[in-house]
């Protein structure tokens, strides 16, 4: 299709009466009709996708039975591997659902993103934007991130804390869930693990006995740099196609 539009453009200047002296840009620019064709390739060049892009559930079990387990001083994470595109991937947001309350906790709720350490979580990442008291039973939160960048092929963790007890953010023993672009759920190993902050050690929980915790996360890839230097060569001549033109037009020395 590229090469067809360059012959057609070619097709056009051809098919002029130029003076000899002027090169084939000269005569592009001056050809209405070459010039239109040669925006329209440029636009063209822009609009050919070759990488994945926009916002995607990219991992999801939240269609899997919902089982309750309180979260309040110790703390509980679930972990997960991104897919394989790599440049990345940038954190839109994760969603949790949640069965209600017990013992009256008072504000207190964060989740975050942590990195792996070894078999456990690691450090934090970031701290999502969300309800710290997310108390309505039966309730979709939405937790946002602030464009945290995730790398291909890597295990994290989503930790969920609360200075009092309990928030239920609940877990299922299914091993369904949906996926998209080699993104993984760990529905039979040991993706879960609980924190003690008194005793400042983590427990990997084996999914058979407490499953996976129940979620919803977004993210948008990151383009690959062969999309990105298209579409700077694309905008870089489709600049200095409309430059040469307005110089032609008014005569300036630099189009001569």
């Amino acid at each position: 299709m590229l090469f067809d539009a360059v012959n057609l453009i070619n097709g056009h200047v051809q098919g002029s009466v130029f003076p000899e002296s002027f090169t084939f840009v000269d005569k592009v620019m001056r050809s209405t009709t070459a010039f239109r064709l040669f925006c329209l390739l440029v636009l063209v060049g822009l609009a050919i996708p070759t990488s994945p892009a926009g916002a995607t559930a990219y991992l999801s079990n939240m269609g899997a039975p919902f089982e309750g387990y309180g979260i309040g001083t110790n703390w509980t994470a679930q972990s997960f591997e991104t897919g394989t595109n790599s440049s990345g991937y940038i954190l839109n947001s994760i969603t949790i659902p949640m069965l209600g309350t017990d013992g009256n906790p008072t504000n207190g709720f964060a989740l975050a993103v942590f990195s792996k350490k070894g078999v456990f979580p690691g450090s934090s990442l970031e701290v999502l934007a969300g309800s710290s008291d997310p108390s309505v039973y039966s309730t979709q939160y939405v937790y946002t991130s602030t464009g945290l960048l995730l790398q291909p092929s890597t295990i994290y963790w989503i930790v969920a804390s609360a200075t009092t007890p309990y928030y239920f953010w609940p877990t299922t023993h299914a091993q369904d869930y949906t996926s998209a672009d080699g993104w993984f759920l760990d529905t039979v190993g040991s993706s879960r693990a609980t924190f003690d902050p008194v005793k400042h050690t983590w427990t990997v929980n084996p999914t058979s006995t407490y499953g996976t915790q129940n979620f919803i996360l977004d993210a948008t890839a990151v383009p690959e740099p062969s999309s990105l230097a298209l579409s700077g060569f694309a905008l870089a001549c489709l600049g200095f196609a409309i430059r040469r033109r307005a110089d032609i037009r008014q005569g300036h020395p630099r189009a001569r």
